[in-house]
C-alpha cells in the first residue's frame, strides 16, 4: 500500500474518532469523505473491484449523513471503521498479490455490505 493511502487512512480514524465526539460536524463528514472517494477512485487497478464497490457504499453512507438521512450513532461509527478496516485489508491484499509475497487474507466483505446497504435502504424510507 503506498505512502499516500496509509495517510488516508490515518486521517479517517481520528476522522472518526473526532465524529463520534461532534456527530453533526459537517466538516469532519466532508473530510472523511473525500478520503473514502480517494481510497475508491483508482478505475481499472486489478484487484480493487471489491474496494472499489465498498468504498462506494461508504460513500453512500456519509452522502446520508450528511444530507441528515441518516443519523450519526454507536451502530453507524462501528460501520464506517469496519468499512474502513475492510478497505485497508482489500489495498493490502493487492499490494501483496502485485508483489507476490504470500497468499492475500482475502476477506469475507459480504455481512458487511450487507449491512451497509441496509442501513442505506432504511435511510430511504424515511
Amino acid at each position: 500500500m503506498s505512502e499516500q493511502n496509509r495517510e488516508v487512512f490515518a486521517r479517517l480514524e481520528q476522522n472518526f474518532l473526532a465524529l463520534e465526539q461532534a456527530p453533526g460536524d459537517l466538516e469532519i463528514l466532508k473530510g472523511i469523505f473525500r478520503g473514502v472517494r480517494a481510497l475508491g477512485g483508482a478505475p481499472g487497478v486489478p484487484g480493487l473491484e471489491r474496494a472499489q464497490v465498498l468504498a462506494r457504499l461508504g460513500e453512500n453512507l456519509l452522502d446520508g449523513l450528511r444530507q441528515g438521512r441518516i443519523m450519526v450513532d454507536a451502530a453507524v461509527i462501528d460501520l464506517l471503521f469496519e468499512t474502513e478496516d475492510l478497505l485497508r485489508i482489500l489495498m493490502e491484499d493487492v499490494g501483496i498479490s502485485l508483489r507476490g509475497q504470500r497468499a492475500p487474507a482475502d476477506p469475507d466483505s459480504t455481512g458487511l455490505m450487507a449491512r451497509l446497504e441496509a442501513t442505506l435502504s432504511a435511510s430511504l424510507a424515511h
